[in-house]
């Protein structure tokens, strides 16, 4: 493992930065923890996610995407079915900019 794998594993994540990396709002965020769906840990009364909380929960909701997106016309939704996505990757080099 090297130095920034260890650094994201212990990274905590504002729920505000949390929601924007998943891309949905702090209000579906905030639902899902209520429903028990994602863990938080409070710190003087602020809830944080951590990385790896985060991180379980998208590969345990993940369904295959099946679609390059470089081939994707998002307005007409069609796309062509060339390749598989790597999501480990992406949600990695997503963190990454945090």
């Amino acid at each position: 493992m090297n130095t920034d794998d260890y650094k994201n594993e212990l990274k905590l994540l504002s729920l505000n930065k949390a929601s924007k990396l998943m891309m949905i709002s702090v209000t579906t965020l905030k639902k899902l923890i209520k429903e028990g769906r994602i863990g938080v840990i409070t710190i003087n009364k602020q809830m944080k996610i951590p990385y790896l909380e985060l991180k379980r929960f998208i590969q345990e909701n993940l369904t295959n995407i099946n679609y390059n997106l470089d081939n994707c016309n998002v307005e007409d939704k069609q796309c062509t079915n060339s390749q598989i996505i790597n999501t480990n990757e992406l949600f990695n080099e997503l963190i990454q900019g945090v």
